[in-house]
Formats: structure tokens, sequence, C-alpha cells
């Protein structure tokens, strides 16, 4: 009995917390860049049945349903989901399209209470884990998000445009480290 208690004392001391560390820190790391990759590449379905501008201009306003789609693809909290209506409804209403952009933002807003979400149009539809729908980003997401659109860059996309998002979400993030209840 004393060399089974002499034996465990011996390999106690030996295993250390700094060895402890060194052994668990890299399966952590792993563990978490595997979570982090959980991000399917952006795909933009433009305005959801919705044209992306008139007869006469029609890419008016494809521009905003490309940059809603990114935020959709993102996720957050509810009131990130809020904003980005809201960013939709300007972005159109500045094409000079008043009224459908009335008409988007009426559509986006009722869409968000219905009980029936198409999976692939849901927010925050870009996370392949199964996420809430009223998460707040965390600065490994914003890390997976930038490596998802820098190593598969959208064609929809100019690298202007994904630095301004992800300088949008940093933003974010440091504002709302955690969605408040509503």
């Amino acid at each position: 009995m004393f060399f089974k208690w002499a034996h465990k004392s011996v390999l106690m001391e030996e295993m250390t917390f700094s060895k402890c560390n060194r052994a668990i820190l890299p399966a952590l790391l792993i563990f978490s860049s595997a979570l982090a990759s959980s991000l399917k590449p952006f795909h933009s379905n433009l305005c959801t049945g919705f044209p992306p501008g008139t007869k006469t201009n029609p890419n008016q306003w494809r521009h905003c349903c490309i940059e809603h789609d990114l935020d959709f693809w993102a996720g957050g909290c509810k009131h990130h989901r809020i904003s980005a209506d809201k960013r939709l409804r300007s972005c159109v209403e500045q094409t000079g399209a008043r009224e459908i952009a009335f008409l988007m933002y009426l559509g986006v807003r009722i869409g968000s209470y219905s009980p029936f979400k198409i999976k692939e149009e849901r927010w925050g539809n870009g996370w392949l884990d199964g996420r809430p729908d009223d998460q707040a980003l965390t600065r490994i997401d914003l890390e997976s998000i930038r490596s998802e659109l820098n190593s598969n860059p959208p064609e929809q996309l100019d690298p202007e445009s994904i630095l301004r998002f992800t300088a949008k979400l940093e933003a974010q993030i440091k504002e709302t480290p955690a969605c408040p209840s509503m």
C-alpha cells in the first residue's frame, strides 16, 4: 500500500501546473480551432425573391442585399439583426427607391417574427454548429469570419467591402460582448 501511495505522490509532484499547461493547451487550441472553423462559405441569394433592381437598372440595390446577406451569414445579437435590417432600408433608400426600401424593410421585419424559417436564410446562417439565432459574436468568431472571407473571397465582394464588414463586426463585438436579454 505504501508503494502505491508513494508512486502516486511522485507522479503528482512531476505533473506541475506548467507541465499540465504544456500538455493541455495544445489540445485545447486544436479543439477551439476545430470549433471556430464551423463556418460555411458565404453565399448571397441577393434579395431573397425580391428583384435586385428595376428593369432599367437591374442591379440598383443589389449591393444592399449582398451586405444584408453578409450580416445574416455572420449573425449576432437580436439588436444587431434589427440594425442590419435598418441598414438595408437606408441603403436601398440611398439608391432612390424609397418605396421599395420600405417594402423590403417591412418584409425582413415580418419575416423575423415568422415561426417558419428557411434554414439557409436564418440569422447567423453561416455557422454550422447549430448555434442559437441570438448569440453574440466572439473574437474567435471574428477570426473565423475573416479567415473564411479571405480564403474563399466571394465574387460579389471586393476586398474593401470585406475590410469594412470585419471592422463593423469588430466594433460590434467590442460594444456587445454578450447579448442583452430583451
